[in-house]
Order: C-alpha cells, then sequence, then structure tokens
C-alpha cells in the first residue's frame, strides 16, 4: 500500500509541475537534446555506476570470498536498478545483501559495509550541499534559508530514520532485528578502527563520482537549455540538495520533490523551471535506461544459460 501511494505521490507531483510551466516546453526541452550530448550523459551516468561498483567492492572484499570483480559488477547494477524504483534511495543495499548472501557474505556484514558507503555519500553530498544553501540563503532571505546547518540535520535525520525502517520492515524476527541492529554498528566501527585505508579510498571515490554526476547534470541541462550551464561545482552543490532530499523516502527515488528542489536551487543561478524540469525527467530516463538494458540483458543471460543446464 505504502509503495503505491509514494509512486502515486510522486506522479501527483510531477502532473502539478508540468500542469504549472507547461507540457509543451518540458517536451520541447527534452527533444532539444542531440544523440551526441545523450551518449556523453550516458557514458558519465554509466562511469559514476562503475566508481560506485568500484567502492563498495573494495570494502566488501575485506575479510571476504567475494566473487571476481567481474561477476560482482553484474551484482551491483542489478541492485542498483532496483533501487531505482524504491523509495529512499537505500533498496539497492538490500538487494545487494540479498545477493551476496548466496556467495555466503552474512547480510549483517554486507548491509554494514553498504551502509558505510551510503553514510560516506551522505556526508559528501552534504558538505558539496552547504555553498548552495549558502547561496539560497542569499537568495532567499528568510530564517529557515539562514539556518542551512539545521536544514542538513534534519534531512541526515530523517535518511537515518529510513535505513532504520527498512530494516525494520524487512526483518521478520525479533531475533533477526536485534542482530542486525548490533551487528551492523559493530561492523562499521571495525571498519573505521582496522580498514581506515579502504574507508579513505571510499571518501575520495565518492568525491570522484560526485564530480561525474555533477557532470551528467552540467552537460543534460548544456543540451536542454538555450543558455549555458553553471559551473561543474556549483551544478555539484546544487544537484546534492536534490540529491539529499531525494533520500526522504517520501516517493519512489525522489521523483517530485527531487525536481521541486531543483527548480528552486538551479533558479537562482538564471535557469528556468521548464529547463530544470526538462533535465531532470531527461535525466531519469537516461539513467532508467542505463540501469534496466544491461540489468535485463544479464538477467536474461541467467535465465538463458539455466535453462540450457537443465537440458
Amino acid at each position: 500500500m505504502l509503495p503505491t501511494l509514494s509512486l502515486a505521490f510522486g506522479l501527483a507531483l510531477i502532473a502539478a509541475l508540468l500542469g504549472w510551466i507547461g507540457t509543451g516546453a518540458v517536451v520541447a526541452g527534452i527533444t532539444r537534446i542531440s544523440l551526441p550530448a545523450a551518449a556523453v550523459v550516458v557514458a558519465l551516468v554509466a562511469g559514476a555506476t562503475f566508481l560506485g561498483a568500484i567502492n563498495t567492492y573494495q570494502l566488501l572484499r575485506i575479510d571476504n570470498q567475494i566473487p571476481p570483480f567481474h561477476r560482482y559488477l553484474p551484482l551491483y547494477w542489478f541492485s542498483w536498478s532496483l533501487g531505482l524504483v524504491l523509495p529512499g534511495q537505500i533498496g539497492d543495499m538490500a538487494a545487494l545483501s540479498a545477493l551476496l548472501r548466496k556467495h555466503d557474505i552474512p547480510i549483517t556484514r554486507s548491509l554494514g559495509r553498504t551502509l558505510a558507503d551510503k553514510i560516506t555519500s551522505i556526508i559528501i553530498f552534504a558538505l558539496a550541499a552547504l555553498p548552495g544553501i549558502a547561496a539560497l540563503a542569499v537568495e532567499f532571505p528568510l530564517p529557515i534559508m539562514q539556518r542551512g546547518t539545521a536544514v542538513i540535520a534534519a534531512i541526515l535525520s530523517v535518511c537515518a530514520i529510513s535505513v532504520t525502517l527498512v530494516l525494520l520492515r524487512n526483518s521478520l524476527r525479533l531475533r533477526h532485528l536485534i542482530q542486525l541492529a548490533t551487528e551492523i554498528p559493530r561492523e562499521i566501527t571495525l571498519l573505521i578502527r582496522h580498514h581506515p585505508i579502504p574507508l579513505l579510498n571510499n571518501l575520495l571515490l565518492t568525491l570522484i563520482k560526485l564530480l561525474v554526476t555533477a557532470a551528467a547534470y552540467q552537460a543534460v541541462l548544456g543540451a536542454v537549455s538555450p543558455i549555458p550551464p553553471p559551473s561543474l561545482t556549483t551544478v555539484a552543490s546544487l544537484m546534492s540538495i536534490s540529491a539529499l532530499v531525494a533520500y526522504v523516502p517520501v516517493t519512489f527515488n525522489g521523483i517530485g520533490t527531487a525536481e521541486i528542489t531543483g527548480v528552486a536551487v538551479f533558479g537562482t543561478v538564471g535557469l528556468s523551471a521548464a529547463n530544470v524540469i526538462s533535465a531532470y525527467l531527461l535525466l531519469r530516463l537516461l539513467v532508467l535506461a542505463v540501469a534496466w538494458i544491461p540489468s535485463t540483458v544479464w538477467l536474461l543471460t541467467l535465465a538463458i544459460g539455466r535453462k540450457n543446464a537443465a537440458g
């Protein structure tokens, strides 16, 4: 019931935005992108995802007999694809942990490692968002905007609560819940104490991934807008604000809420609402294609392999 409501709410927000801006203007912006520009965006999205796979792999392989990277990559890619259609951007963690359980990796360990990666991403996004929040405070000098740190703290708190709720919902027995609640923080603590170098590598790769993702946003904004897009650092900061909002599990993968935030933040640098919505929706479509086309091919390959093995 809740997933249906969150999807309906997100689509209603998109419909409201299209009604306010005008569907024709948004469609015109989306169709303005050229094939080479779309290819650049696709390559950047795929590159950011590949970096994410490396990031989680180098944490998961510590003290684990994890599959080789070429076999791990499809597992990560498919889990990421699932996360794109689940609320709160944490469905990828649960899916990846379930897949790795078949390779004898305890779910508490995989959840702990992937949660550490997710926390790093949220911290990087929060730090990158600070200049954008400061710009919003100048553009809209309201008391609430001047307390940017409080806004980030609230978002981080909601993200933490969201992770907890998902773990609660997916835990069928109290014993499993207690085990998860105690062992996952212990796993993260062990990483911090005994494996600081992989965590520092994770931090660096997450920063690079942020810049690659920002480059994808910059490319798509430049493709749909008649005016040049902002600088890469500006896009990274403003994009991070909407990315943090997308973590709040109100709608599927922040659909609607991220777009509304994008209109507000990119409006401060002169981009029209129509161009921003066009860019966000186009990027969503390209991301889904990058995610699900390889995932579908992988699933079909598995199915064909099992059928041939069966006889």
